[in-house]
């Protein structure tokens, strides 16, 4: 589900830079340590004078929030704005902002896109749930990321549609001659596996370079030739790369870190950040009085939970998880050693406990069932889906639900039996669920699934029309039925702490069944995955924790 790396940490001195292959004289980069607290800085921009530097951070565990420094200076000091984060900085001097943002789902975190003059004032709300924005070289105009109906797209200006995708979309950057605009197209939900593409205003797109494992931080080089980028193929670092528009590659740097280049100054200074993600998996129980860390290598997100509440699926989506590609694995909630199941990123445990689905991300991607014991695994036939973002086993465990697409359309639900055929299409377009998520009551009627407004929906599996959940709110994400198919399990993802919480359709009320709080705040930023068993008496979630430090780069040529 959420492809991230495990990272060495970065000290005050310690950034070891060798620079890269493809030009006769590389350049011999210098760098400069900007921030030194504990947490997170998120996005980083230049002034158009490139003197000055504003930053989005979260320190301590605290929200987002504006800062400011000059690039002779260590200093900081915080904006005078709403919690938030900057995503562009426009030649006449203009922040696009985004306020509230939020990591909503894996590497996903969106705002309410505003404009505000970087000398100060009061900022003026432009549109709702951004995930990034750029301005035009002249200022007037904005590209944005952003999710309609369900579905994430790229505007550029806001409303002239470029590109719809499958997956997410993130780090968009236009061209210095305002022609083109650069991406990154994830084609997983909350996964930042992608390729780099740019779209022109006629809607053109390019893939630039694909088979990234991992792909965060995009900008246009100074003279608008190449598009320079962080990722890797399969490395725990990331690395800064070179691209034309022809595709040629070339490596600039790496580094020991995970790196995420931020933005590029028309001098060819650079702002990157570097430091280390992690992902941590926690168990709790009503049973016992502290949570047990049941992490297992450097990036470990939960699938599922037993009904009894003994046995855990998940991936390793790091570096521990294989090169280029996830692992499933399967343990004992009281601890015992892991056993590795096979690739993919993992989905659910069958009621029985036998199997367990897998989604390999190849091209194209395949399901797959991993026997728990004994046996062989079992690839199911794809037919026209390019694209798996969750699976759930029906109660008679010979059936999955799945959330998928084909190709250039939209996320719809799919039933598909276990034993011969492809998937069949049940719904119309939008309606889609999060792993992990076994959203089938229990006699296998109806799921609980979103539509594209965010709502929690009861759909009947029979093809009646599907109705709104009583007592659910937009951003509740189903977990789970209980046992007698009376109330549901949620969570949300843009909450922390986070809570999971009992809603009965037949009375008022949410009930708080279990606080998810992991042991070090600084850098959590986000509760990624959870499941609780249908007693709501055990529960075992995965978290999101990204510390890094700012830095100031010359010298890359």
């Amino acid at each position: 589900m959420i492809a991230v790396l495990a990272l060495a940490a970065l000290g005050a001195a310690g950034l070891a830079w060798r620079a890269g292959r493809g030009s006769a004289e590389p350049g011999v980069p210098s760098y400069r340590q900007l921030t030194f607290r504990r947490g997170l800085v998120l996005s980083a921009r230049f002034s158009p004078d490139g003197k000055t530097i504003v930053y989005g951070a979260g320190w301590e565990g605290e929200a987002f929030r504006l800062q400011s420094m000059r690039t002779e200076s260590p200093e900081s000091r915080p904006l005078d704005l709403p919690p938030g984060d900057v995503l562009a900085v426009s030649s006449t001097g203009e922040l696009a902002i985004s306020l509230d943002r939020k990591f909503v789902y894996g590497f996903q975190a969106r705002g309410t896109l505003a404009r505000v003059p970087l000398i100060g004032g009061a900022p003026r709300k432009i549109l709702t749930d951004v995930e990034d924005a750029d301005f035009s070289p002249d200022g007037r105009e904005l590209a944005v990321s952003r999710v309609v109906e369900g579905r994430y797209r790229l505007e550029y200006p806001i409303e002239k549609v470029l590109h719809e995708a499958e997956g997410w979309i993130s780090n968009v950057r236009v061209s210095p001659d305002g022609e083109r605009v650069a991406f990154v197209d994830h084609p997983i939900a909350g996964d930042d596996r992608g390729a780099i593409c740019v779209v022109d205003r006629k809607g053109v797109k390019t893939v630039l370079a694909e088979g990234w494992a991992s792909a965060l931080g995009l900008d246009w080089s100074p003279d608008g030739r190449e598009v320079w980028f962080t990722a890797t193929e399969v490395s725990p670092n990331c690395g800064l790369w070179a691209v034309d528009l022809k595709g040629n590659r070339r490596l600039l740097a790496r580094s020991p870190g995970r790196l995420a280049l931020q933005d590029v100054s028309p001098s060819g200074e650079l702002l990157v950040t570097e430091g280390r993600v992690r992902l941590g998996m926690g168990f709790g129980s009503r049973d016992a009085p502290v949570e047990r860390d049941l992490s297992w290598l450097d990036a470990t997100v939960v699938s599922d939970i037993s009904q009894d509440g003994k046995t855990i699926v998940f991936a390793e989506q790091g570096a521990g998880g294989g090169a280029g590609t996830y692992s499933v694995y399967v343990r004992g909630s009281d601890g015992s050693p892991s056993a590795r199941l096979g690739e993919g990123t993992a989905g659910p445990l069958s009621p029985d406990g036998q199997w367990a689905v897998s989604i390999v991300p190849s091209t194209p991607p395949n399901l797959v069932l991993l026997p728990t014991g004994p046996g062989r695994a079992k690839t199911l036939e794809r037919g026209p889906i390019v694209s798996y973002q969750a699976a759930a086993f029906f109660p008679d465990g010979e059936r999955l639900l799945l959330a998928a697409n084909e190709e250039g359309k939209p996320v719809r639900l799919y039933v598909q039996s276990l034993e011969s055929g492809g998937p069949r299409a049940v719904s119309g377009p939008g309606l889609r669920f999060a792993p992990p998520s076994d959203v089938i009551s229990p006699d296998g009627r109806t799921a609980a699934v979103t539509d594209g407004e965010g709502r929690v929906v009861l759909f009947p599996l029979d093809g009646a029309e599907p109705r709104l959940a009583p007592g659910l709110e937009p951003g509740d994400v189903p977990m789970r039925w209980s046992l007698d198919g009376q109330s549901l399990f949620v969570f949300r993802f843009d909450e922390l702490p986070a809570q999971i919480r009992r809603v009965t359709f037949d009375r008022p009320g949410r009930e708080v069944v279990a606080r998810i709080t992991p042991p070090d705040p600084a850098g959590v930023e986000s509760i990624v995955a959870a499941q609780v068993t249908p007693d709501g008496r055990s529960w075992v979630y995965s978290y999101f924790q990204y510390r890094n430090d700012l830095h100031l780069v010359a010298g890359l040529k």
